[in-house]
């Protein structure tokens, strides 16, 4: 899926693709992580990270948009 997005670019702004890149980007790393049979436990506590990720770069810009509403 990541690599049709970057060849489809579904999207007409630059950084709306970027971002969704970046997510698919890290829900792959998270997926990665977790079939990796080395440690069982290294590999999901990174997985937990990477799934929180987009909700930590997702926070900026809702408040971003939030505040673009109110004023």
């Amino acid at each position: 899926m990541l690599v049709v997005h970057c060849l489809s670019k579904p999207y007409e702004k630059k950084w709306i693709n970027i971002v969704e890149a970046l997510i698919l980007l890290d829900l792959f790393a998270a997926t990665a992580a977790i079939l990796q049979p080395h440690d069982a436990y290294s590999g999901k506590g990174l997985a937990v990270v990477l799934v929180l990720l987009p909700f930590l770069y997702a926070l900026p810009v809702g408040v971003w948009l939030l505040g673009q509403a109110i004023w």
